[in-house]
């Protein structure tokens, strides 16, 4: 799951997930934990007896708006486009999918959403099959039908909806597509639907049943992804289907100025008693999308009118004011701080610098340390040097260019390879988020790159549109950030979503455009590897190969420090989404 451009220096989190969250909080406190606190590998337990209604937060009290404050609108809203983790924070409260997550006490279960559990298989994983809940309802009061998951799978299969995670579309398609998902299937709208040899619907039974070619014993996680939303047929907008969607969790979209406000209301067709992990407890949110994030800092700090019941997502305690709030009681009380699944890389566009050394020599160039203190110093996260995060099980620690040692960058070093190489003054074209921040980082990313003999243009992209834009293939930059966490705790969503080079696609997060065919025959292998604890360390050693090659340019495992108004409770750092939890808030009375 990758997250968003975050400020220029962060990108925003395609996250792991895409399920729903529900945790508790001290009131008026939501502490995920120390910015001292050591990443370690999550775990996810399942639930298959999970039932309505949710786990009550404590002290919550119920009714209020919780005003949201944000530096930019959200990308995508339909559940085939969303992958960005500030999208599925919104999902969340709108959109459910067959599957999803409780948080509760700092542990994370995998539950049945719309199904009753998280699947049935009998066969060893190559089907599974899944009951609805009965009288689950869209908005419009319509029942949600098992045909209504089957076609929002089939709109995930057209060409346009790239964005989204491709887990379910590849693994129908199976290896008969060799790679290709719209040899397989192209999508609804020409009039075709997809057999049902591979998705089947029952809507007198109630039932849904998805049939591979080889075993998916990770079909309980994937199905907790919005690629499983139900849409309704009749109801399909498409493309404006991405600003107004229609709702089946407990609030729905009332009104959605683009870039400006989306107001969401109580959809008063939700069910607790259907919902096992989300809640109710607010009359609504308000977000305001626009604002500058040290002003958003600084509106949060005074408290102010609405302010007081306000939070954010995405935008982090800047420098400006961290010793301020760290330093201050009131306002330690309530940030939520702790590590995500994160890592935060920069991607290095392998279409047009494809020779190694010049990747190693940026790599060696790039001046992490500064760029980390413009973002809030150790704050936002420590110095990483490899592509999974201490968070996925199987990560292996390794540095081989000394990032850690050296995180202000080698100069000395990426000067020597452009003078071997003759590149003395070779043009770099660095794409960063338009923000503050981003400007900030840009012109000590200049200056470090420039140090090491590379000669910088800098282009400003839109912080929205972030992913959109690198996510072309013909895209125009050398260099521009990311970053990813585990979609489940397995590394097989981290490494092939983002570095199989069979995938390089418009809207793949393949973002670098790696392409390594011994890369790509070991990800298989990895894959069939029955044994999770084998593949697990597979997975390491595939790592460690990968940074030979240096596609992209590690730089730091995220951390999150956010702060919310006084009259917000039960706030608590999602480990799934990266960001604070809109499920569960309430305003404390």
């Amino acid at each position: 799951m990758r997250l968003v451009a975050m400020s220029g220096i962060l990108a925003l989190a395609v996250t792991a997930c895409g399920g729903s969250s529900s945790g508790g909080g001290t009131k008026g406190t939501a502490k995920g934990g120390s910015s001292g606190d050591k990443a370690s590998a999550l775990a996810f337990s399942i639930d298959n007896k999970a039932n309505g209604p949710a786990y009550d937060v404590p002290g919550h009290t119920t009714g209020g708006i919780v005003h949201d404050l944000e530096d930019s609108d959200f990308s995508h809203l339909d559940p085939a486009r969303i992958y960005v983790n500030n999208n599925q924070s919104l999902a969340l409260l709108v959109e459910r999918q067959l599957n999803t997550y409780i948080e509760k006490d700092g542990k994370i279960t995998l539950v049945g959403d719309l199904a009753t559990n998280t699947g049935e298989t009998a066969d060893g994983g190559k089907s599974w099959k899944y009951t609805l809940r009965p009288g689950v309802k869209y908005d419009d009061g319509n029942p949600i039908k098992a045909s209504d998951i089957k076609y929002a799978v089939e709109r995930g299969f057209d060409p346009a909806y790239t964005e989204g995670p491709q887990y379910l579309y590849s693994w129908l398609a199976g290896k008969a597509s060799g790679g290709d998902i719209h040899k397989f299937y192209s999508g609804p709208y020409g009039g075709k639907e997809l057999p049902d040899t591979s998705v089947k619907a029952d809507d007198a039974a109630g039932t849904i049943t998805f049939f591979f070619d080889q075993a998916r014993a990770d079909m309980p996680f994937a199905a907790g992804l919005t690629t499983t939303s139900p849409v309704q047929k009749a109801k399909d907008t498409k493309a404006k289907y991405d600003i107004l969607p229609q709702a089946t969790g407990p609030y729905k979209i009332a009104s959605h100025v683009v870039d400006k406000t989306l107001t969401l209301v109580k959809n008063t067709q939700w069910d607790p008693n259907s919902d096992p992990a989300r809640h109710q407890y607010v009359d609504g949110y308000n977000f305001e999308f626009g604002t500058e994030q040290l002003t958003i800092n600084k509106r949060l700090i005074a408290a102010n009118g609405n302010d007081a019941n306000a939070m954010t997502l995405a935008d982090f305690v800047l420098p400006e004011v961290l010793k301020q709030v760290q330093t201050t009681p009131e306002l330690t009380a309530r940030t939520t701080v702790g590590n995500t699944a994160f890592v935060i890389v920069t991607n290095i566009n392998n279409t047009r610098i494809p020779d190694v050394e010049i990747r190693k020599a940026l790599l060696y160039a790039f001046p992490t340390f500064q760029v980390r203190q413009i973002g809030g110093g150790s704050s936002i996260g420590d110095f990483a040097s490899t592509n999974l995060s201490p968070t996925v099980p199987g990560y292996t620690p390794f540095d081989l260019y000394d990032q850690k040692k050296f995180p202000q960058g080698q100069p000395d070093k990426a000067m020597a390879i452009l003078k071997s190489k003759g590149k003395v003054g070779m043009p770099i074209v660095y794409g960063y988020s338009n923000t503050p921040t981003g400007q900030q980082a840009s012109v000590a990313v200049k200056a470090g790159l420039e140090k090491a003999g590379f000669k910088v243009i800098l282009k400003p992209i839109d912080r929205k549109t972030f992913y959109d834009i690198i996510g072309k293939v013909k895209n125009t930059y050398d260099l521009y950030g990311g970053g990813w966490g585990a979609d489940w705790p397995s590394a097989s969503t981290v490494i092939p979503p983002t570095l199989d080079g069979r995938t390089i696609a418009d809207g793949s997060p393949n973002y670098e455009h790696f392409n390594d065919p011994e890369v790509n025959k070991e990800m298989d292998r990895i894959l069939l590897e029955t044994n999770l604890e084998q593949a697990a360390k597979d997975w390491g050693a595939l790592d460690k190969k990968i940074m030979e090659k240096v596609p992209y340019i590690p730089r730091l495992y995220d951390k999150a420090t956010t702060l919310h108004g006084p009259k917000v409770g039960g706030v608590f750092l999602s480990k799934v989404l990266g960001e604070p939890s809109l499920n569960g808030v309430y305003v404390i009375k």
